[in-house]
């Protein structure tokens, strides 16, 4: 047997090892359609988020046991039942169509679990035939390099013990290997994404609060400025409360609409699309992003919105009520 083998062999008797198994990506002809395909062995098919059910991982159909899924994009394209060999020619490749997945099923990316996606799209497996197998050798395609197996354990001591096991049994047999603990991983990730610690947020609380001074000094300099023309406004019967309106229109042009704009292109940029509308499709670690730029973000414009009224509009008409009339219509100087 290979070494790789023996590994897996040796992580699947170790005592506290809940499951051990591999998976791998590739691609396959399917009714002349070329489909992405994700293959994972039947051991560790808990590990991912593929939204399905004890039932569905025990079933087997016509006695085969190589249980395909389809992505949610493909539903109404393969029906249930119908068998296809996953390799043309070998018949122990044998795969059914078992069921479907549901919108927003997810897996990991083989050794890239941050830092290699662009879009939110790339765990997602709505454009994704899945293979679940007890038998994942008729399905390797690595070309007979060791590859990579995932295990789990049962307790946290248990993963740090046999993490250290496993290089010593690699360094007993003159070989290296990286033993990743993918929990410490998320946690990690979790802590970085945190609403305090997104550098985009803070950057939008910082052109908030720099936006609202803005607006004070500009409000309040341009009543002063403008007093002779509000002035002449009231004068003329103009009612305090429209002039309020037009100072506050023309800070909300000025200084929020811009801020929603950036706001929007932002929503493009991380998620894939303007609105998020369905936060199902979000891995959960896309979803401190989703919260701090689609919940805590919104609510700050709104809070914006509110101190936008008061400084553009109370704060001027305040100023010049306390001024007689002759000073608010004199020319400035």
């Amino acid at each position: 047997p290979q070494v790789g083998d023996e590994l897996i062999q040796y992580i699947r008797n170790y005592q506290g090892v809940v499951a051990c198994g591999r998976f791998n990506n590739n691609k396959m002809i399917l009714n002349g359609e070329l489909v992405k395909t994700l293959v994972i062995e039947k051991d560790i098919a808990n590990m991912g988020n593929l939204l399905l059910d004890n039932d569905n991982l025990k079933s087997k159909k016509n006695g085969s046991e190589n249980m395909a899924y389809v992505g949610y994009s493909y539903r109404n394209e393969y029906k249930t039942g119908i068998q296809f060999n996953y390799y043309e020619e070998n018949e122990k490749s044998s795969c059914e169509i078992a069921g479907y997945l549901k919108k927003g099923a997810s897996w990991p990316l083989k050794g890239k679990l941050f830092g290699g996606v662009s879009d939110i799209d790339s765990y997602n497996l709505d454009n994704t035939i899945v293979v679940i197998t007890p038998n994942y050798e008729y399905f390797d395609n690595i070309g007979g390099m060791p590859d990579t197996p995932y295990y789990i354990a049962d307790d946290e001591a248990v993963a740090d013990k046999l993490k250290m096991d496993i290089v010593e049994w690699a360094a007993e047999r003159n070989l290296g290997v990286s033993v990743i603990n993918e929990a410490e991983e998320i946690a990690n990730e979790k802590e970085l994404r945190n609403i305090t610690a997104d550098s985009s947020f803070s950057a939008e609380v910082l052109l908030f609060l720099l936006a609202l001074i803005s607006m004070s000094s500009a409000a309040i300099v341009s009543c002063i400025l403008n007093r002779q023309h509000m002035g002449i406004m009231v004068a003329c019967g103009v009612s305090k409360r429209s002039i309020m309106a037009i100072n506050y229109m023309e800070n909300v042009f000025v200084v929020l609409i811009p801020e929603i704009i950036i706001w929007l292109i932002c929503q493009k940029n991380i998620f894939g699309k303007v609105f998020m509308n369905n936060i199902s499709e979000l891995d959960m670690i896309k979803y401190g992003d989703w919260f701090s730029h689609c919940v805590a973000v919104p609510i700050m414009y709104l809070a914006e919105l509110v101190i936008v009224t008061v400084i553009a509009g109370i704060v001027p008409m305040f100023i010049i009520s306390r001024m007689k009339v002759a000073e608010v219509i004199k020319p400035v100087d």
